[in-house]
């Protein structure tokens, strides 16, 4: 979830800034203490901790926008490929592309396929610094 859920352009979320995010958004505990803290999260990704409660799958389903199903393993794979799917369809620009396709042949939609791996290409040739002129 940490690899593929993030902010555009940049890594995954400390386990700081998710605690920090729930407990904006869920607000303290009864007794004033935060939802989860930031050890919790890093006991539960690293494995150390392995049952967590109903609650706190609640809270990182909703702070990584996924349902929480997404946590039992029976869907983990399912619920990977389609939180990817998610967020690369969040660029306007991709969900156009994607939607534009849409009823296009098969030799067509193979020609837009080779296309855009030409073009991925170019851009990372072009990100590439060329040797210097002697």
């Amino acid at each position: 979830m940490f690899e593929t859920v993030h902010p555009k352009g940049r890594g995954p979320y400390s386990f700081q800034e998710v605690a920090d995010a729930i407990l904006e958004a869920a607000g303290p505990d009864p007794d004033g203490k935060a939802p989860i803290s930031p050890s919790y999260i890093w006991q539960l990704r690293s494995g150390m901790k392995e049952n967590p409660t109903r609650r706190h799958i609640a809270l990182l389903a909703a702070f990584f926008d996924v349902s929480p199903l997404y946590f039992f393993e029976d869907t983990h794979e399912l619920g990977v490929e389609q939180i990817e799917l998610d967020r690369i369809l969040q660029d306007p620009k991709v969900h156009a592309l994607s939607r534009a396709a849409t009823g296009l042949s098969d030799a067509a939609l193979d020609a837009v396929l080779a296309l855009v791996q030409s073009l991925h290409s170019i851009e990372s040739g072009a990100h590439e610094k060329a040797p210097a002129a002697d």
